[in-house]
């Protein structure tokens, strides 16, 4: 009988733990640019170390739901691709320039 409570505890637990876990993911917008201001349409960002990836629309625009604490890479053909550390205390939205 312990066996089972055991089991039961540990399921409730890791249920428990896998919703902290979601709940700690925030939804991202921004915009990817050139240089000049210019959208880059087709850019690719993604949260590192993630399979979690979004192409940019036709105006360079994007929203990812990444931690936190994530990183972005973008990465545009032609172009260096370039990390950035989310600061989600007070960033929802971000701007990048390639």
């Amino acid at each position: 009988m312990m066996k089972y409570i055991h089991r039961y505890a540990t399921l409730i637990c890791m249920s428990l733990l896998i919703n902290l876990v979601a709940l700690a993911q925030t939804s991202i917008s921004g915009r990817v640019t050139d240089a000049a201001g210019n959208p880059l349409t087709g850019a690719t960002v993604t949260v590192k170390g993630t399979k979690t990836s979004v192409v940019t629309d036709n105006v360079g625009s994007f929203r990812i739901t990444a931690s936190p604490s994530a990183v972005l890479v973008v990465s545009y053909v032609g172009y260096q691709s370039e990390q950035f550390k989310l600061n989600l205390n007070s960033d929802t939205s971000i701007n990048i320039n390639l």
